[in-house]
């Protein structure tokens, strides 16, 4: 890990939670059916704001996964259909859920979403499922 990563790990008092086997194993398992892949938003460490929900490009020798604070897997997935029809929407939680327990990887459940911590707060412990 870099210095400066581990020294605002380290600064803002972050607990590890993921570690890079845990995330190859996340992102071969997302990524194995393109019909079930679920969108995605990501909090890195040193932004203060989550991107927006979208596919992601699991290649995590481009993604530095060391900054990943938590990622959101949103469990609908929405197909875009016109600007005057609603987005159709499949939902895919059983398989998420699948994934996530196939790959055994810790998760909480935050506002509807399935959250992967790749670092908590030290003093904060979130209520894994």
């Amino acid at each position: 890990m870099h210095p400066d990563i581990l020294n605002f790990i380290n600064e803002h008092n972050f607990v590890s939670v993921m570690n890079n086997t845990k995330w190859n194993k996340l992102a071969t398992v997302i990524e194995s059916d393109p019909q079930k892949e679920p969108c995605v938003s990501v909090k890195f460490l040193n932004e203060a704001e989550p991107t927006g929900y979208s596919l992601m490009d699991w290649d995590l020798e481009t993604h530095n996964c060391t900054l990943f604070e938590w990622v959101d897997i949103d469990p609908i997935k929405r197909i875009r259909v016109g600007v005057l029809v609603p987005d159709k929407e499949i939902d895919l939680t059983s398989d998420v859920l699948e994934m996530l327990n196939q790959s055994n990887i810790p998760y909480s459940i935050e506002n509807g979403m399935y959250r992967v911590w790749g670092y908590h707060k030290s003093g904060y412990v979130p209520a894994f499922v």
